[in-house]
Order: C-alpha cells, then structure tokens, then sequence
C-alpha cells in the first residue's frame, strides 16, 4: 500500500472519532488510486478514501491556469455526462487556479462538499466564454461550496462570462431539486484588480419564473462589483426563493448590493460599502433594492457607509408587489445619495406592515427628504402600515418621518412618544384595516373592521 493511501485512510478514521481534527499533508502526496491531495484541508469524518476527489488530478485539469479546465470539470460535475460527485468531498487546492472557457455545470447533484481549502483558497476564472455564469449550479442541492474564488475574468483573459454563479431549478424533468445550498468563504468578484463587467452579478437565487432554489445561504463571503455597470451583489430572481440567508458578508461597489425581485429571507450583519452610490451609478440603485417578496424580508444588524446610497429602495418609487420587512439595528452613514429620494423607501406598491426598530440614520446633510417615506401615491400617503420606534437620525434637518402618513396607520416613537400622524378618512368606508387609527383636530378615528371606520369628538377639559 502507497504511503499516500495509508494517511489519508488513517486520516478518515481519525476524522470520523475527532470530526474538528485538521490533518496537514505536504503537497502532491501521491495516492493509490491516482489522487493526490495538495496542501492543507479539514478531515471531515464520515467520508470513505473513495468520497474524496481532488480535482488536480484529474485528466485535463491544470492548475496553472494556462490551458481550460473546463472540459474536465463538467466531465467529473454533471450527471449528464456521467459525473457523480453524489456525497462526495470535491477538493480544489489552494494554489490550483482554474481557467474555464466554457461554463462550469453542477448538475444532478446531491450532499456534496466543493472545498478551495482557504479563505478563500482555489477557485476558477473565466477566459473566453459567454454571457452568463462561470458556475452553474443546475438541478442540484443540499450541497456546500466553500473557500473559492470564481472570478468572471481572470487577468489577460477576454471573457465574456458576466456572473460568477447561478443556481437555477431548471431542467426540472431530470435531477434533483435546487434547495438547500450553503456557499461559504467565498470570493466572488469581477476579477482581479478594478475590473468592470457590466451587468455583473455576483450570485443570483433562481430565474424570473422558476420554483424552488429556496434555502440558499451566502455566509462570510465577499462580493465586489467594482462599480459595473447595472450590477448586483447578491441577487434573488425566484418567486419560491425564500427563507434564504445572507450573513456576515462583504459587498462593495455594486449598483444594488442586494436585489430582491422576488423571494426573500434575512440579511444579517453584513457589510456594505458604495452600493447604489448616485455620484458612481445615478438613480435607481441602493444597498437594498426590493420589487417585491416573500415575506418577512428581515434587515438586521448590518452597516451600510463608505458612500453608498438609498438603504432600501423599493422598486425607484414606483410600485411594485409590495414586501412587509423588519429593519433593525442596522447603520447608514455617509451616504452618497440623490437629494430627493427617502434613504429607507417603503410602501408604493403593497399594503404590507413594515416595523423599523432601533436604526441609526447618520444623512450627513446629504438629502433634502425625511428617512422614511414614500411619493408613489402621494398626496394619500403609503400604502400599509408602520411601526417605529427606537430610531436615530444624524445630521437631516427634515427628520424621520415626512407629513404623510401611512394610509393603515402608524405607530411611531419619532417625537418621544406614541401617535398618529393625521389623516383624515374621506368617509367611514375607506379602505383599512382593522386596528388602523388616525386623528385630525377635532376627532380620532378607529378602523374597527376591514373598510370600517368610527371616530369619537376631541373636546377640551
């Protein structure tokens, strides 16, 4: 028996007794088998020495990067041409640096691991190719992908490749389905350097249409746009994209840092850096952008600065299918922003119930408008409801709120105390909901029941 085979076998054994064991190989051990594993990686219990591939050796692989990989790669990934990958550990060394020339495709594949071994280590580039994704992961799930760097162009290269990943449920006649996928240590940019790439997405969640891709996490990862064009960070398509999870994250330099057109999930303590910032893209950007999604849409705990601009942007003002959102504890602060757009746009095109807790709201005098609002359906005001309380407001002399209130009622902490701001309902049949109240200065109205509407007299005592 090789030496090589003998550690890793030792090696798995000892994995699955000390699953937290790290085993440290020098590089190009060689292996029974013709595998050899390169550099430093965690030896995960429960794999056998036959679940263990490390691309490198591969026939048609090359880590230097000179010659395409990709030919091999889609051989070894894509169930249609026989790869199986199926409950196995996919070892990419740190040093292999991969070029593709044709997109990489995952597909028909289930609890697998894709490891760079770093932080993030090995990965791939795109040279030559089409518009679209370096990766697709196709009709695959409950899966990992971590420690990679996937660039669309690698330097010296002329690529036409225009997002580093895809997950899509396409294909759905054959498979499995896309759920489940957990992305981790990545670094997903444009390439090296300050290369532009218009329409340059980082990952997107699903196509416009689709089922499923829910359950997808995007953990301890940077995203850099490097000011392109109509860029997005992280990019959710699909309807049925929900419970997703963004978290922990770096995103810099993109149009909309994440843009949430359909589906939904949590997006917690992440960073964000010149997102949407006006000076570089104009209108139409933002850290967050929202269309629409599946609800709730929680924002919590992140820190928007280094000139970025609208936090959220729903849909530019313009209506939309609406999203109730929970915004907490979050930080915007030197922002690069247009003059005459809410930093927090809620509400032109859904009557949904958003709660906005604990923030601080640092304008820097750089916008003539209230934090929060919306124009869309003025002079009524936003559709829904809000809850606010708790909120800072730096450096804007027009305040949180604007004179308008939201048509279902708010509940707000704005001035050091609860109230409404005043509405006057038309008649006692306006459009509500129950547990809406309003007041003007001579009553206080109460939405008793859906599209019911009694007020008691204000009198003096």
């Amino acid at each position: 028996m090789k030496l090589g085979s003998l550690l890793l076998m030792s090696g798995l054994a000892l994995g699955q007794a000390m699953p937290n064991l790290q085993l440290h190989i020098p590089n190009a051990v060689g292996l029974g088998w013709g595998v050899s594993l390169h550099g430093n990686f965690n030896m995960m219990g429960g794999y056998s020495a036959g679940d263990v591939l490390d691309v490198s050796a591969l026939p048609g692989v090359d880590c230097t990067g000179a010659t395409d990989s990709s030919t091999a790669l889609n051989r070894a990934f894509d169930s249609r041409r026989g790869g199986n990958i199926n409950g196995k550990l996919v070892l990419v060394p740190m040093a292999c640096n991969l070029r593709v020339d044709h997109q990489v495709i995952v597909f028909g594949q289930s609890n697998f691991v894709i490891d760079g071994g770093g932080r993030p280590g090995g990965g791939l580039f795109g040279c030559n190719g089409s518009s679209g994704a370096v990766l697709l992961v196709n009709r695959s799930g409950h899966g990992e992908l971590r420690g990679l760097n996937i660039y669309a162009k690698g330097a010296s290269c002329t690529s036409k490749f225009t997002r580093s990943i895809l997950v899509s449920n396409a294909n759905t006649g054959s498979g499995v389905t896309t759920t489940d996928l957990k992305f981790v240590d990545m670094a997903l940019h444009t390439g090296g350097g300050s290369v532009q790439i218009p329409n340059y997405v980082g990952i997107q969640w699903g196509i416009n249409g689709e089922v499923n891709n829910e359950d997808m996490r995007l953990i301890d990862s940077s995203v850099s746009c490097s000011n392109s064009t109509n860029s997005y960070g992280i990019d959710i398509e699909g309807g049925n994209s929900d419970d997703n999870e963004g978290y922990h994250n770096i995103i810099n330099g993109c149009f909309q840092g994440v843009r949430i057109f359909a589906g939904g999930g949590r997006f917690t303590n992440n960073k964000f850096g010149g997102n949407g910032a006006f000076s570089v893209f104009g209108t139409g950007g933002g850290t967050f952008w929202v269309r629409g999604c599946a609800v709730p849409l929680d924002i919590i705990g992140n820190e928007a600065a280094e000139g970025s601009g609208q936090f959220i942007n729903s849909n530019n003002d313009q209506g939309g299918f609406g999203c109730q959102m929970f915004i907490a504890g979050n930080q915007w602060t030197s922002p690069d922003i247009a003059m005459n757009v809410y930093p927090v746009n809620l509400n032109p095109g859904g009557a949904d119930a958003q709660v906005v807790v604990g923030n601080s709201f640092n304008a820097n005098g750089t916008t003539s408008m209230p934090i929060i609002g919306s124009d869309h359906r003025s002079p009524s005001g936003p559709l829904g409801s809000l809850v606010e309380f708790g909120n800072e407001v730096l450096h804007d002399t027009y305040g949180l709120l604007g004179s308008t209130p939201f048509r279902a009622g708010m509940f707000s902490m704005a001035s050091g105390f609860p109230h409404t701001l005043p509405k006057t309902p038309s008649t006692s049949s306006d459009t509500c909901v129950a547990g809406a109240m309003w007041n003007d200065a001579n009553y206080i109205y109460v939405c008793t029941s859906t599209n019911t509407i009694k007020r008691a007299a204000l009198t003096k005592f």
